[in-house]
């Protein structure tokens, strides 16, 4: 009896420490990214350690899948998929290699890294089923980057120069709005999004504007759609909008008051500024690429291949047109079918009125938003987040949707309490 109790205790401990892992490495690869991107030095988060962390983690997700192989496991259409897609975007850019800044080693390892981060998310979370641990390690790590965000954002004055990379680390806070949607108690959960919708207003960034109002909208038209509770399901959806819709004029007025910024001063610029200058940026890309040779054309121009070789010198702003110009037609069907399996699973927890619908739904949301308006792909900080919260939900996902449809299905205390 003694020897099954250790046994148990020593398969749970197994279970949890390659999810451990995962964390502990994203949340070191998180904070040393966001103090060297505030300007706070510091020597044991060192943002120079985090190619050779990228590279570890690379060969980690590439022994993992040899070993799922060689064990004949079943995996997900969606990891072939994103696996075929990252293989190519390598090809790319080894094919490119005379247009790359450095070491071509660390722009594979760079641009790699999200699919490094699908891989060991989806062995580590098949390992570890312990939703509630995963929950809390989760909300643990979403106030660890809250804080600092905050501090910089309260600080913002003190900053001489506010850099691009600066005012984008909103999206790192705004990016665990689904792991918040998935927490089991209410009030936390309900205090984690008004934070979050805070400090967006806060930023004054009109794509995580748009993706904060689109994810919340779409979270609460899917958690309407899969409850059970018919008699209080237009109370509840009325009442939550309708909440939602308060608390976010309430912030705008006392964002506006406390320190004179107005996001919606910004969106009513966009017939000056062009979206910051995304229409000329666009109409640039897509006119260089219309220019390609057929080589070009099908293959791209490898890793961020808008910055370092057309004529706008940044990214293209808009991850399909990034995708085309860096990998051309070839990587972009790959990526595009990668996409399509995340959609196909997302109307699969939809249809099976699964727990995880909302959320999922709310980050494919976030994801297709910051996608069309911003750059996601190409920087894999951001990217890492939604990957992780997919694997998460496609290994229990499944199991949830079918425990769902035998027991009480969404409750009201999924959204926002009212």
């Amino acid at each position: 009896m003694k020897k099954d109790i250790r046994k148990i205790r020593s398969d749970i401990k197994g279970q949890k420490s390659m999810f451990v892992l995962l964390i502990s490495s994203l949340l070191y690869l998180f904070v040393s990214y966001m103090l060297s991107i505030y300007g706070m030095s510091s020597i044991s988060f060192n943002i120079e350690y985090s190619n050779a962390i990228m590279f570890l983690m690379l060969l980690i997700a590439f022994f993992s899948v040899q070993s799922s192989l060689l064990n004949k496991l079943k995996l997900p259409a969606v990891i072939w998929t994103a696996t075929g897609f990252a293989f190519f975007s390598a090809i790319s850019t080894l094919m490119n290699y005379n247009t790359q800044q450095h070491n071509i080693l660390i722009p594979i390892t760079i641009q790699s890294f999200w699919w490094s981060v699908l891989i060991i998310s989806f062995v580590a979370f098949r390992k570890n089923n312990d939703d509630k641990f995963v929950s809390r390690t989760h909300l643990i790590f979403f106030c660890v980057i809250f804080i600092l965000y905050l501090q910089y954002a309260i600080n913002i004055k003190s900053h001489n120069i506010v850099t691009p990379s600066m005012a984008g680390s909103i999206y790192y806070v705004l990016l665990f709005l689904p792991f918040i949607m998935m927490l089991e108690t209410a009030s936390i959960r309900n205090i984690c999004i008004l934070l979050i919708s805070f400090t967006t207003f806060l930023s004054l960034k009109r794509t995580a504007f748009l993706a904060l109002i689109g994810s919340l909208f779409v979270y609460f038209i899917v958690d309407y759609f899969v409850s059970n509770k018919k008699i209080t399901k237009r109370f509840y959806l009325i009442s939550s909008v309708f909440l939602v819709l308060l608390i976010s004029i309430y912030m705008y007025n006392f964002i506006l008051e406390k320190y004179n910024m107005d996001i919606m001063l910004r969106f009513q610029r966009l017939e000056t500024d062009g979206g910051s200058g995304r229409d000329t940026i666009y109409q640039v890309v897509w006119n260089e690429i219309r220019t390609f040779d057929i080589k070009s054309l099908i293959i791209g121009k490898g890793f961020n291949g808008v910055e370092l070789t057309s004529s706008v010198e940044l990214s293209a702003h808009n991850d399909f047109l990034e995708v085309l110009y860096d990998y051309g037609i070839l990587g972009l069907s790959l990526y595009l079918a990668m996409i399509f399996n995340i959609i196909k699973y997302n109307i699969f927890l939809i249809k099976t009125k699964s727990k995880c619908a909302g959320a999922f739904s709310a980050s494919l949301t976030i994801f297709l938003v910051m996608s069309m308006f911003s750059h996601l792909i190409i920087y894999p900080t951001y990217f890492m987040l939604i990957v992780t919260f997919w694997m998460w939900q496609f290994v229990n996902g499944g199991i949830a949707s079918k425990s769902h449809q035998t027991t009480q299905s969404i409750s009201p205390k999924r959204g926002l309490s009212t």
